[in-house]
């Protein structure tokens, strides 16, 4: 509930000093819902990809052989990405 008070306070603030325009949310909600899907379905596939290398802990149902089940029930458990850095050598 806070967070949807905080969020209201924003918005109505940024529109009464002229920095958001309210209308523009119709305008442009299928290019960001759209841009949502896409980018939803490329994590999606990455994850499930990354999930076959190494020894992951899969989980109870992610290993039953059936691609399109696994893909969307989740085939690893907890999956995380992990940003490597390389380090600079001294």
């Amino acid at each position: 509930m806070r967070v949807l008070l905080a969020v209201a306070v924003i918005v109505c603030g940024a529109t009464y000093s002229g920095v958001f325009d309210p209308t523009l949310v119709p305008e442009y909600f299928t290019q960001v819902l759209s841009g949502g899907i896409a980018f939803s379905f490329a994590l999606a596939a990455y994850l499930y990809m990354s999930s076959f290398k190494g020894t992951k802990l899969l989980a109870s149902g992610g290993d039953t052989g059936n691609a399109m089940y696994e893909f969307f029930i989740g085939r690893e458990l907890n999956p995380r990405y992990e940003f490597r850095r390389e380090r600079a050598r001294a």
